[in-house]
């Protein structure tokens, strides 16, 4: 019987090819469901919305399975279109929202 030698193993993600593959899974791996938001919650976004002059807030947003958070000034809340357009240009939709606390 002869004897092999030490066998070489490629390590976890060596392959150039495997690098996207295993972000994407990565990327998947840590998403999350879109919280749902109560009627007394979405009477207080509602509330600092009608309110709003011009004082930052704290947009917590759900986004591709990802909840962001912003801290920003509101340019335009645009009600037809459901959109708030903040001063840094990000431009978050109305059902995004998770959360909007005033600063």
């Amino acid at each position: 019987m002869s004897d092999r030698g030490m066998k070489k193993w490629a390590p976890y993600k060596s392959l150039k090819e495997q690098w996207s593959t295993l972000d994407n899974v990565h990327e998947e791996e840590k998403k999350v469901e879109k919280p749902t938001i109560s009627n007394e919650e979405a009477e207080e976004i509602n509330n600092i919305l009608v309110n709003y002059h011009g004082q930052e807030v704290t947009i917590t947003y759900y986004r591709n399975g990802k909840i962001l958070k912003e801290v920003a000034q509101i340019k335009k809340i645009d009600t037809f279109e459901r959109k708030l357009y903040l001063m840094n240009r990000k431009v978050i939709k109305l059902s995004e929202l998770v959360s909007l606390i005033e600063n």
